[in-house]
């Protein structure tokens, strides 16, 4: 029988950056009790979730992110701005951005590994434009209203230092009682 993962494809951020987004969370977390803030190893930036895949199709999966990254070269970014998705009015996710100089960068890597994936069947390609941004917590409550704290990051933004993006990682979740928990399945430098 084989064996489910939930995998999916993402780049790690460095320590001193999931140091820096706890403190952010902390900040916030007194102001805004219903949200479920993410624990430092869910702080990455997540390109492609694929879901529950086959532990065959694992293989299939790092060898055509490997191909797909090997179509690009390394870059650099910067975390910068708050948002939410679906809206700050109605937030049911709290997100930091990425500096809209490498949001094409972003775009490409995406695009690249969505289309290696698609054509075997793997991933099935969104109609919105992918939109890098690193996830710090999730609302338990309903219609949760963040656009002060969204206008207030628009005057006084936070920008972190520059990132490397030299790899990305496949990963797998599991849901745990307290979170998700994630294993390193491959490494796969750009």
């Amino acid at each position: 029988m084989s064996k489910k993962f939930r995998a999916f494809i993402a780049i790690e951020l460095p320590s001193a950056v999931q140091k820096r987004c706890l403190q952010i969370q902390s900040e916030l977390a007194n102001d805004f009790p219903g949200v479920k803030w993410n624990k430092p190893e869910s702080l990455h930036i997540t390109m492609l979730f694929l879901g529950q895949i086959d532990d065959k199709d694992l293989w299939k999966t790092c060898d055509l992110a490997k191909k797909a990254c090997n179509e690009i070269k390394p870059f650099q970014f910067k975390l910068q701005g708050m948002g939410c998705f679906p809206n700050p009015r109605r937030a049911r996710v709290v997100w930091l951005g990425v500096d809209p100089e490498s949001v094409s960068n972003f775009q490409k890597l995406y695009d690249v590994l969505a289309d290696k994936m698609e054509e075997q069947g793997l991933y099935r390609k969104e109609q919105r434009d992918f939109q890098p941004h690193l996830s710090l917590g999730r609302l338990n409550q309903q219609d949760l209203d963040f656009s002060v704290v969204c206008s207030h990051w628009k005057i006084h933004p936070w920008i972190s230092d520059e990132l490397d993006v030299k790899q990305v990682l496949v990963l797998s979740s599991e849901d745990m009682h307290d979170g998700p928990e994630y294993t390193k399945l491959a490494k796969i430098k750009l």
